[in-house]
């Protein structure tokens, strides 16, 4: 007999397991700021991982200090992706590394691959020896250069600007301010000829200023005009000649003006008399018309009678007679 194969059906089930553990790679970078202060910054989490992240925090520490010295951040959201670390001290080697948060009813652990290391910047001086000198060879008329030592390089991190008092031989001060992008300023807007006494004062970064040496230099003398061969004679006569010639001009384009304003007046008095003419007319026809319609005739035409009573009648000759009281009254034309 053969052998009778009885049809099984199995059915599998699908559970989602949460992992243990993961580790993500957060791509911290560090981004100096200056000498207390550095800026954390990392990728942006993926959907699939945000799902284990609840929250983040950042823990650092020297590089030499042991490791119960961490110091760890406020939790941090898992959107931000940057974070600053403030009061660090200037020249130091620091490791950070971050640290996550997965939600209360996820059991995963979440580590970082690895931490980064970073130097803090370099503490800005306290005690500058700040020194001015001019320079010698850009001193001219109305100008002079002046270069400064004694500020770290480049000068625009450590110098907001700088204020240049200067006072003349005469008595008169100013001042001016700059904002410098080297060690070497100009000052301008001088006297030709004169001595000045320069002083420069420095609005650091770090909030201190600076007041520098003074320094004293001369300004050249100005350059002789070119022209003063001329004679005065010949001056005043081109002068003159100019002047003429000027009020020539503007007689002429003067006239030239008041005939234009004079020949427009006249147009528009000419258009003004024209309408009015035209309205004249047409009020003269108006009234003329009404006028005519309104008046009634006068006298009869010979064919039409006297009265309108048939029974009235005229004779030329003979009137009828009048009875009264029976008797015939004959009237007689005096």
């Amino acid at each position: 007999m053969p052998e009778e194969i009885v049809p099984t059906t199995t059915t599998t089930t699908t559970t989602t397991t949460v992992p243990p553990m993961m580790i993500i790679d957060p791509k911290a970078e560090a981004h100096i700021i200056d000498a207390k202060t550095v800026r954390i910054s990392w990728r942006n989490f993926e959907p699939q991982e945000k799902k284990y992240i609840y929250a983040l925090q950042l823990k650092y520490k020297l590089q030499n200090e042991a490791e119960d010295k961490w110091i760890t951040t406020p939790m941090i959201h898992r959107d931000v992706t940057s974070y600053f670390l403030h009061d660090l001290e200037p020249s130091a080697d620091y490791v950070v590394d971050v640290l996550f948060t997965p939600p209360k009813d996820v059991p995963t652990k979440i580590v970082s691959t690895k931490g980064i290391k970073f130097k803090t910047a370099e503490k800005m001086k306290e005690d500058y020896h700040l020194q001015v000198a001019v320079e010698d060879n850009k001193v001219e008329a109305d100008k002079s250069s002046f270069s400064f030592a004694g500020i770290p390089e480049p000068v625009t991190k450590y110098v907001h600007v700088i204020k240049i008092m200067y006072k003349s031989s005469d008595g008169e001060q100013s001042y001016s301010f700059k904002v410098p992008k080297t060690n070497h300023i100009m000052l301008d807007h001088l006297k030709p000829g004169k001595k000045y006494l320069a002083q420069l004062e420095l609005y650091l970064t770090n909030g201190q200023t600076l007041t520098s040496n003074e320094v004293e230099f001369i300004t050249k003398p100005a350059k002789p005009d070119t022209n003063v061969s001329i004679s005065d004679n010949v001056i005043s006569q081109e002068t003159h000649i100019n002047g003429k010639q000027a009020e020539l001009l503007q007689s002429k384009d003067g006239t030239e003006e008041e005939n234009r304003a004079y020949f427009i007046a006249l147009v528009v008095v000419a258009v003004v008399a024209a309408v009015a003419a035209f309205g004249f007319i047409l009020l003269l026809v108006l009234l003329v018309r009404r006028q005519a319609s309104a008046k009634a005739p006068i006298s009869r035409t010979p064919s039409e009678s006297a009265y309108d009573n048939p029974t009235y009648k005229t004779y030329d000759g003979e009137r009828p007679e009048d009875k009264t009281n029976g008797q015939t009254i004959q009237t007689t034309q005096a």
